[in-house]
């Protein structure tokens, strides 16, 4: 039986890809909380929303010092927390969807465009509220466009270069679709912890002057 070596990688590593992609696998508790979190991916919106909350919980674990696995604990927090997420998308990403599928019905390609590029900018600056709003799970940070803007400024050229290999990787992880179709459960997961690592990376300096609502609860 293959066993792969153990590593103990956090997002104070370097941001590389290879990092990014070891991340989710990187050792026995990792590739366990993977397979959980693959299973339950096959539960319609509740297998998403649970998984959100697993990867907000491994950043917040993060934020405050501890290890970020294991991380499935507490069900309802993971719930709670998730529900923020699909919030957030809803907020963000929703109104240009919103505007693609009018545009699609109307045969409208102006709108079709428009509703593209709304859906892209808003998907685009997502991390910059979410992460931050793992640190102590203030709601607020998820409403605060302004806060959100500030925090893409203060990160510089990491930021993109992190959606870089999240996009890659999103892209790797279709290949699942290979694998009965049922793979891409998995590799879904695999690609939003390559995500966790990416953005939390940028982030992670939470004393940034950016970062308004003050640090991590002790």
């Amino acid at each position: 039986m293959l066993s792969l070596p153990d590593e103990e990688l956090t997002p104070d590593a370097p941001l590389t890809l290879r990092n990014a992609w070891v991340f989710p696998i990187q050792n026995t508790v990792a590739r366990r909380e993977l397979l959980l979190g693959g299973a339950l991916f096959s539960i319609p919106l509740l297998g998403w929303v649970l998984n959100m909350g697993h990867r907000m919980n491994m950043v917040h674990r993060f934020h405050r010092g501890l290890p970020m696995r294991p991380a499935w604990q507490g069900r309802g927090a993971l719930l709670r927390h998730g529900l923020v997420g699909l919030l957030a998308f809803a907020l963000y990403a929703g109104p240009g969807a919103v505007l693609v599928g009018v545009g699609a019905w109307t045969a409208n390609g102006w709108l079709v465009a428009f509703g593209g590029v709304l859906f892209c900018a808003g998907t685009y600056l997502i991390p910059c509220f979410m992460t931050v709003y793992c640190r102590a799970f203030d709601i607020r940070e998820v409403l605060d466009l302004v806060c959100a803007l500030r925090n893409l400024r203060s990160v510089g050229g990491e930021y993109p270069r992190a959606w870089c290999y999240v996009l890659l990787s999103g892209v790797l992880s279709l290949g699942g679709l290979l694998l009965l179709g049922v793979g891409i459960f998995w590799t879904t997961v695999w690609n939003w912890q390559v995500a966790a690592f990416c953005f939390c990376h940028v982030f992670r300096r939470t004393d940034s002057p950016d970062f308004r609502r003050g640090g991590v609860a002790g």
